[in-house]
């Protein structure tokens, strides 16, 4: 199935799937990216983001990380990032949450 390039953001659903240790965007039932982690001790760490082309510069990824951020938090955990964009969101919303700072 070809990914529509003019898909409208707001219709880009996130689900947090603790199961799977991530976050999904979704459109419709085409996958337009995903935000992975590991459970260490006490935090969590982003491993992967990753966002196909035809969805690239629209902000998903940063939504994705945001969505993990958010369930991190509500949870009382802190969060590390391996994943270099990971790293600079967070440090850019919320660096007191990073588990190395």
């Amino acid at each position: 199935m070809m990914q529509n390039k003019n898909t409208d953001i707001d219709k880009v659903l996130i689900q947090f799937r603790p199961d799977e240790r991530r976050a999904v965007a979704l459109d419709g039932d085409v996958l337009a990216g995903e935000c992975t982690y590991q459970k260490s001790e006490g935090f969590w760490v982003i491993d992967h983001t990753r966002v196909p082309q035809a969805y690239g510069g629209r902000g998903i990824a940063q939504r994705l990380v945001e969505e993990i951020l958010g369930q991190a938090k509500s949870r009382g955990i802190k969060i590390d990032a391996q994943c270099s964009y990971a790293y600079k969101v967070l440090k850019e919303l919320d660096p007191g949450v990073l588990a190395g700072e």
